[in-house]
């Protein structure tokens, strides 16, 4: 159930789920121009990168719990970035 944002992103054609809507997505597809592709295509990594990432999505994560996680005022602070590296290994 993403569609909504993907749509007001401007990242896709959505059409009903059945071979009718499939096929007027598709047709709807088709009648645009390359430019007009192009710029989709390009909403639609941005949207990607916004709102689905999960590098981007972790470092938001780890920002919100840094702040609300109670941690011990002796404990050296840790950079986000620090923390995203070693979840990647």
């Amino acid at each position: 159930n993403i569609w909504q944002e993907i749509v007001r992103d401007g990242a896709a054609l959505v059409g009903p789920d059945t071979a009718a809507g499939t096929a007027l997505t598709l047709e709807e597809w088709i009648t645009l121009t390359p430019e007009k592709r192009t710029a989709m295509g390009k909403r639609a990594l941005a949207c990607f990168h916004r709102r689905y990432d999960m590098q981007a999505n972790a470092s938001g994560i780890i920002e919100i719990l840094s702040q609300t996680v109670s941690v011990p005022a002796d404990l050296p602070a840790i950079p986000v970035k620090a923390k995203l590296n070693s979840l990647s290994r």
